[in-house]
Protein backbone atom coordinates (compact mmCIF):
# COMPACT_ATOMS: atom_id res chain seq x y z
CA UNK A 1 0.00 0.00 0.00
CA UNK A 2 0.75 3.08 -1.48
CA UNK A 3 0.76 6.71 0.47
CA UNK A 4 1.76 9.62 2.96
CA UNK A 5 2.82 9.28 6.64
CA UNK A 6 0.51 11.76 8.46
CA UNK A 7 3.93 13.00 9.57
CA UNK A 8 4.21 14.01 5.86
CA UNK A 9 0.67 15.05 5.30
CA UNK A 10 1.83 17.56 8.65
CA UNK A 11 4.84 19.05 7.20
CA UNK A 12 3.09 19.72 3.60
CA UNK A 13 0.52 21.42 5.76
CA UNK A 14 2.99 23.55 7.31
CA UNK A 15 2.11 22.94 10.77
CA UNK A 16 3.49 22.09 13.77
CA UNK A 17 2.42 18.96 16.22
CA UNK A 18 1.54 21.89 18.29
CA UNK A 19 -1.12 23.51 15.89
CA UNK A 20 -2.30 20.06 14.66
CA UNK A 21 -3.04 19.06 18.48
CA UNK A 22 -4.73 22.69 19.04
CA UNK A 23 -6.90 21.74 16.06
CA UNK A 24 -7.53 18.24 16.74
CA UNK A 25 -8.14 18.79 20.29
CA UNK A 26 -5.35 16.41 21.55
CA UNK A 27 -2.35 16.90 23.67
CA UNK A 28 0.80 17.38 21.51
CA UNK A 29 2.14 14.23 22.75
CA UNK A 30 -0.55 12.10 21.71
CA UNK A 31 -0.21 13.84 17.82
CA UNK A 32 3.49 12.73 17.78
CA UNK A 33 2.49 9.27 19.39
CA UNK A 34 -0.01 9.20 16.27
CA UNK A 35 2.35 10.17 13.96
CA UNK A 36 4.82 7.16 14.87
CA UNK A 37 2.43 4.04 15.09
CA UNK A 38 0.87 1.70 13.53
CA UNK A 39 -2.34 3.20 11.56
CA UNK A 40 -4.37 0.40 11.63
CA UNK A 41 -5.76 0.12 14.73
CA UNK A 42 -6.43 3.70 15.28
CA UNK A 43 -9.79 4.91 15.17
CA UNK A 44 -11.29 6.53 12.36
CA UNK A 45 -12.38 9.76 14.57
CA UNK A 46 -9.19 10.81 15.72
CA UNK A 47 -7.59 10.44 12.12
CA UNK A 48 -10.88 12.60 10.90
CA UNK A 49 -9.73 15.20 13.72
CA UNK A 50 -6.13 14.94 12.70
CA UNK A 51 -6.98 15.16 9.14
CA UNK A 52 -9.12 18.65 9.81
CA UNK A 53 -6.42 19.96 11.66
CA UNK A 54 -4.14 19.96 8.54
CA UNK A 55 -6.20 21.13 6.60
CA UNK A 56 -7.91 18.09 5.10
CA UNK A 57 -10.83 15.62 5.76
CA UNK A 58 -10.65 11.55 6.06
CA UNK A 59 -11.57 9.42 3.00
CA UNK A 60 -11.71 5.44 3.17
CA UNK A 61 -11.80 3.71 0.25
CA UNK A 62 -12.33 0.01 -0.42
CA UNK A 63 -9.84 -1.29 -3.03
CA UNK A 64 -11.78 -4.54 -4.87
CA UNK A 65 -10.38 -6.11 -7.73
CA UNK A 66 -8.74 -2.94 -8.89
CA UNK A 67 -12.13 -0.96 -8.47
CA UNK A 68 -11.87 1.97 -5.68
CA UNK A 69 -15.08 2.61 -3.80
CA UNK A 70 -15.01 5.52 -1.00
CA UNK A 71 -17.21 4.35 1.86
CA UNK A 72 -18.93 7.61 3.31
CA UNK A 73 -17.87 7.91 7.22
CA UNK A 74 -20.79 10.48 8.01
CA UNK A 75 -23.69 9.55 5.79
CA UNK A 76 -23.16 12.76 3.24
CA UNK A 77 -21.31 12.71 -0.33
CA UNK A 78 -18.23 13.40 -0.64
CA UNK A 79 -16.32 14.94 -3.74
CA UNK A 80 -12.81 13.46 -2.77
CA UNK A 81 -10.11 14.91 -1.00
CA UNK A 82 -7.76 17.28 -0.80
CA UNK A 83 -5.20 17.46 1.29
CA UNK A 84 -3.08 19.67 1.45
CA UNK A 85 -2.72 19.82 -2.34
CA UNK A 86 -2.82 16.21 -2.62
CA UNK A 87 -5.74 15.20 -4.54
CA UNK A 88 -6.85 11.84 -4.17
CA UNK A 89 -4.45 10.77 -1.44
CA UNK A 90 -6.43 8.35 1.00
CA UNK A 91 -6.04 5.73 3.53
CA UNK A 92 -7.44 1.95 1.67
CA UNK A 93 -8.61 -0.89 3.09
CA UNK A 94 -7.48 -4.04 0.93
CA UNK A 95 -10.52 -5.82 1.54
CA UNK A 96 -14.09 -5.34 2.04
CA UNK A 97 -13.77 -7.52 5.98
CA UNK A 98 -11.19 -5.88 7.01
CA UNK A 99 -12.43 -2.44 6.68
CA UNK A 100 -15.69 -4.12 8.26
CA UNK A 101 -13.28 -4.75 11.01
CA UNK A 102 -11.60 -1.51 11.35
CA UNK A 103 -15.47 0.23 11.78
CA UNK A 104 -16.36 -2.20 14.50
CA UNK A 105 -17.84 0.49 17.29
CA UNK A 106 -17.83 3.67 15.15
CA UNK A 107 -21.11 5.47 14.68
Amino acid sequence: MSGFTLRQLRERARKSQAEVARGARMHQSDVSALENRDLRTTRLETLERYARAVGGELEVVLVENGQRTPIRLDGSPRQGMAFGGLEGQCFVAEDFDAALDDFEGYT
